[in-house]
């Protein structure tokens, strides 16, 4: 991870990919820095540990900020690094602090060289809120072990049918009081003009097997209307340059979250990395 030293607190609630602290805000982060790694092929296990054991350097050295890691379960070998803040301006700021952890920034220096021998590419993106288009059910970030992470590519000039199509679509998630939350992000910076990230986390996999059940409620299609589907199929045709859903499996190792979720749930607590052989 190439900024690992920088990364900030994140916020409370599962709407998106953030992590919870004491010092968090209530709702979700506004901003979201993601640092995507494509890891060489052959190297997943390796480049695994060494991450593992450049999070828990970090804790050792009293790294006070978090950061949740993802793995990919389908599409290119990636892990994303996803960090959350209240505003642009809350981000530099934390920033500076970070840096100014002398003993957090010798770690990263020791581990960061080694980055090129585990990755064959990787990128840094800003994301922005979407809280028009987003609905939350209230989800604890600490009870989800898969995130579902769908990219849009929204057309230029047509920005307004994506956001009238996903506003109806979370309309009517909230009349229909459905079960399934989900994040809409918007790329600020280091993707293309008009991509959008939905995310939606997973507390299992079997929740992937009754989604299409969820959304066949009565409820939920009487809430979209009669002519939704010819509408939707209109708007989207007009919109959508290209989309893309990938699975990712919350990677407690790779992650620096926060003490309460280590003494509520065993999944969090931190492993030590393997011991080389004398």
């Amino acid at each position: 991870m190439r900024h690992r030293v920088r990364l900030a607190v994140l916020s409370t609630t599962l709407m998106l990919p953030t992590i919870a602290s004491p010092q968090a805000m209530t709702g979700p982060s506004k901003v979201l820095r993601v640092e995507r790694e494509v890891v060489k092929p052959g190297k997943s296990i390796a480049h695994t540990k060494w991450e593992t054991a450049w999070s828990r350097a970090l804790e050792a050295a009293k790294y006070s900020d978090h950061v949740l890691a993802l793995t990919s379960m389908t599409g290119p070998s990636e892990v994303w690094f996803v960090s959350g803040y209240a505003s642009l301006a809350d981000m530099q700021k934390a920033n500076e602090a970070s840096g100014a952890n002398a003993a957090a920034t010798a770690v990263s220096d020791k581990y960061l060289p080694a980055e090129s021998e585990y990755l064959q590419d990787g990128r840094s993106m800003i994301l922005t809120f979407r809280e028009d288009l987003s609905y939350s059910t209230g989800r604890p970030l600490s009870e989800v072990r898969f995130m579902s992470v769908t990219r849009i590519l929204v057309r230029l000039g047509h920005a307004a049918e994506f956001v009238e199509a996903r506003a109806a679509v979370k309309a009517a998630h909230e009349k229909a009081k459905l079960s399934d939350g989900f994040a809409i992000y918007q790329v600020a910076d280091g993707m293309p003009v008009g991509t959008f990230y939905l995310f939606a986390g997973r507390k299992s996999l079997t929740e992937l097997d009754d989604a299409a059940k969820v959304h066949a409620d009565a409820a939920y299609v009487a809430a979209l209307g009669v002519d939704w589907t010819k509408r939707n199929a209109a708007l989207v045709q007009a919109y959508e340059t290209s989309t893309d859903v990938n699975l990712f499996a919350m990677s407690p190792g790779m992650s620096v979250v926060p003490k309460e979720w280590i003494a509520a749930d065993p999944f969090w607590k931190p492993k030590a990395p393997p011991k080389k052989a004398p």
